[in-house]
């Protein structure tokens, strides 16, 4: 079964967006576009923003989610492997002591 979803509502520059996401992906969504309007009203000043650095800034917090995803993944993946080697070492010794005893 999959996780349901929510309704998040999203401020960007004043614009508002509505964006469905499981539960457990909404504080990182509004994290990110929080940071994403900070950026913009910081670069936007009293002018223009340029749709080449609005373009930049959607990149790169994009990024920034990806890689924290991807390394997220990488560390659970290595959690799971470091136990399924503890319990093979542990079942490897318990083998050595039957045979040691016989």
């Amino acid at each position: 079964m999959s996780e349901e979803t929510i309704q998040v509502e999203l401020s960007i520059l004043g614009r508002t967006f509505g964006l469905t996401c499981t539960p457990s992906l909404e504080k990182v969504l509004v994290q990110a576009a929080e940071k994403l309007d900070a950026d913009l009203r910081a670069d936007l000043g009293e002018g223009q923003i340029s749709a080449k650095t609005m373009l930049d800034h959607l990149l790169a917090v994009t990024l920034e989610y990806l890689c924290d995803e991807i390394s997220d993944a990488a560390n659970q993946e290595r959690e799971a492997m470091t136990r399924r080697i503890e319990a093979a070492t542990s079942r490897l010794q318990e083998i050595d002591v039957a045979l040691s005893d016989q």
